[in-house]
């Protein structure tokens, strides 16, 4: 990976990573039930609505980040970079399997699905959507086989070490000791195919169909003296991404647009801003609470 590619990804991760630190962890996850420690996973991007009134909108900020202005701008500065960064990843995409791209983004175009760098949803029919959501996990993550809930018959994935606190990549090679991570493979179980995770001193993409089934391993973090440690406690974490079309947001998304029949644009807008909650909403929730 040569100098320009390394800063453009961890640009890309490091500004994912911080993204959906600043909103809330995510508790239900089937795939994890049964297993403890299983470390830690967040989201961003639209997902269906859980606030009163509302049928869709973007993920909140969490506690910490809403409650602090400064936070609250450093969102907005990301938020700010998120239309490069879906640009970035679809052509990483694309590039890796035309196919899976054009399938997910033909199917955001149909259904008019935002991205997740959409600060509103809008159709926009000539945009690189292909992905709603993007999911991160840190610290040990590991679960059980599992297929997606997703409506989007393929999955982009990204798989690095980092540093924890930063989110910078974190490379045997350029960065100063600080422990290490041992058994993390990503598999797909139906294959008996394990992708060796520890193996790659750099950046890991990759793309899956949805449907079939998978799992990422547990793992040991070591600290410095090779005594092994909680993920939590170490300066280093395995960073995992997905990014996906979610079902669930897609039948909202159908119920919505059967409500625009009949509707001017006029009254299409407002009856929006009523039922869909928009990053713009939810900055100004926050800060109207300081």
């Amino acid at each position: 990976m040569n100098g320009e590619k390394k800063e453009e990804m961890e640009f890309v991760v490091q500004t994912l990573y911080q993204h959906t630190l600043a909103r809330g962890k995510v508790e239900i996850n089937s795939s994890v039930q049964g297993l403890k420690d299983w470390g830690e996973m967040r989201s961003a991007g639209f997902r269906p609505g859980s606030d009163k009134g509302r049928k869709m909108g973007v993920t909140a900020l969490n506690a910490k980040t809403g409650k602090n202005k400064e936070l609250i701008f450093e969102d907005q500065e990301r938020m700010l970079d998120l239309a490069l960064i879906n640009e970035t990843l679809a052509e990483w995409m694309s590039t890796l399997c035309m196919h899976a791209f054009k399938s997910n983004r033909d199917l955001a175009i149909k259904h008019e699905i935002p991205s997740f760098a959409d600060i509103d949803w809008s159709k926009s029919p000539n945009a690189n959507i292909f992905a709603s959501s993007v999911v991160v996990t840190r610290d040990g993550f590991n679960n059980n086989p599992h297929n997606d809930r997703d409506v989007s018959a393929y999955t982009y994935g990204i798989f690095t070490r980092i540093n924890r606190i930063t989110g910078l990549l974190h490379c045997d090679e350029t960065s100063d000791y600080l422990g290490y991570t041992t058994g993390t493979y990503f598999i797909l179980d139906e294959y008996h195919v394990e992708l060796a995770l520890d193996l790659c001193d750099g950046v890991v993409e990759s793309i899956w169909a949805s449907d079939e089934n998978h799992h990422t391993s547990a793992s040991t973090t070591y600290e410095e003296g090779h005594i092994s440690i909680a993920p939590k406690y170490s300066p280093i974490t395995r960073f995992g991404c997905s990014l996906q079309i979610n079902e669930s947001l897609l039948n909202r998304i159908e119920g919505l647009l059967k409500m625009r029949e009949g509707k001017t644009p006029q009254e299409w807008e407002l009856y929006k801003k009523e039922v869909v909650k928009c990053y713009e909403q939810e900055i100004d929730f926050k800060l109207s609470k300081l």
